[in-house]
């Protein structure tokens, strides 16, 4: 795992796109971030708002006030925060509540709203993006309340458009079988650590919150009486040493009285002053040192309670995609030990069987005859009689040294009622390549 995918996975990033909207000139709407979201929202902890425009120009700005931003086509407009917010040709206008121009999805779509005069036509994507609070708090807080995002309209723009719109399908109208429940595992321990743990971050809250509000009055209060009573105290050992120094001139005392009566006053006279700087640690309450230490344990227990949650989710598998499961490797009540496999044990192993490829190797004196996006026909060789369309997908950066070749992938198209019928995984196929034309 790369990096970057490795820093995913550890922030646990997710989203979805939730609404389709449509305004012409002359239009102004108060937008609140979550509006058309409800459903999705009670599956994800959204924390970043945002719009994809993806045709015409508007305005956007921030409903407590501040500058408008212009938008163009390919802007990505980001809320961090989650503010409400000013979206509209005219932001002079008086807004329509976003959350009154909502129309319900039809089948295969998304939420869409449709609102204006009829003039100039703008159009948007809005969605959310997931995260783990924990682990992006610190970048969140930093970013402005209201970010635009220039995607460009260059080919990166425009793939990142379609990209988009793809997205808005497959989030409307998920296929068959993509986060289906495949197996679940033992959860008991799972369970337990995930209640110690958020026990562990609400006693680290409690704690923080103990030193952030400060000393009760009553402490105080009793801290200046615990003083008061032994400064009284102090007088009265005092005047009693006085008295007996007076004696111990005369010869009446005894060396011995006097000595005690000497270091009972001396002791209260320091146990007085470790009170009074006791009462004014009172008064200016706990050290911002401890206070830190404090959030920095809460900051821990939300890491251990996350860490925890994710390994209690890992629990449920679900399958990734929307396939076929060609072999099943376990069955309940099997122990599943992924180290007694150096790791590459599976619970099952999927296929989409839409999206197949030929993995073929073409001699290398023949690959210069072969280039990618170059069409081909494909024939199991167990139905020579059926035809495929295919192109070349991949041409593999290193050879194979022993067969003297280079291995080539052919993607096929497969009608959706022929999925799983005629070609099968692992199944022997005769490629034919089609010459290229000038």
């Amino acid at each position: 795992m790369d990096a970057l995918s490795e820093l995913l996975h550890t922030v646990r990033l997710s989203g979805a796109l939730f609404l389709e909207a449509r305004f012409t000139a002359p239009w102004c709407a108060l937008v609140h971030p979550s509006y058309g979201a409800a459903e999705m929202l009670a599956r994800f902890n959204p924390v970043v708002f945002f719009h994809i425009l993806t045709t015409g120009r508007c305005k956007v700005r921030l409903a407590a006030g501040g500058d408008a931003v212009e938008l163009a086509a390919g802007d990505l407009i980001l809320m961090p925060q989650g503010d409400t917010h000013l979206l509209g040709s005219d932001l002079q206008l008086a807004p329509v509540d976003s959350d009154s121009l909502m129309r319900p999805a039809l089948a295969g779509g998304m939420p869409t709203v449709d609102h204006g005069g009829g003039g100039d036509e703008v159009r948007f994507l809005c969605g959310f993006l997931s995260c783990e609070k924990a682990l992006c708090r610190a970048l969140l807080d930093a970013l402005p309340r209201l970010l635009r995002v220039p995607l460009g309209d260059g080919p990166s723009g425009a793939w990142l458009m379609g990209l988009a719109h793809r997205g808005a399908q497959e989030n409307a109208a998920p296929g068959p079988g993509a986060g289906t429940v495949l197996a679940k595992l033992e959860t008991t321990e799972y369970a337990a650590d995930v209640a110690r743990a958020k026990a562990l971050l609400a006693a680290a809250e409690a704690r923080l919150a103990e030193l952030e509000r400060g000393n009760r009055p009553e402490e105080i209060a009793a801290a200046k009486a615990q003083l008061y009573e032994a400064d009284a105290q102090r007088q009265q050992l005092l005047s009693d040493w006085k008295r007996k120094t007076q004696l111990r001139e005369s010869k009446v005392l005894t060396e011995n009285e006097y000595e005690q009566a000497e270091y009972q006053y001396k002791a209260m006279d320091r146990r007085v002053e470790r009170l009074k700087y006791e009462y004014q640690l009172m008064v200016k309450g706990p050290r911002i040192e401890n206070i830190n230490v404090a959030r920095a344990e809460v900051s821990q227990a939300e890491a251990d309670l996350t860490r925890a949650e994710w390994r209690l989710d890992n629990c449920t598998i679900r399958a990734p995609i929307s396939g076929t499961i060609l072999k099943k490797n376990a069955e309940e009540g099997n122990i599943v030990n992924p180290i007694a496999f150096n790791g590459s044990y599976s619970l099952c192993d999927m296929a989409d069987l839409s999206d197949l490829e030929v993995e073929l190797f073409i001699q290398e004196r023949d690959i210069a005859r072969v280039s990618k996006g170059q069409r081909c026909i494909v024939r199991a060789e167990a139905y020579p009689d059926r035809e495929y369309r295919g192109v070349v997908s991949r041409l593999m950066p290193i050879a194979d040294r022993a067969k003297g070749a280079v291995p080539v992938r052919v993607k096929l198209t497969v009608p959706a009622e022929e999925e799983g019928v005629y070609l099968k995984p692992e199944m022997g196929a005769i490629v034919s390549f089609l010459k290229t034309t000038e």
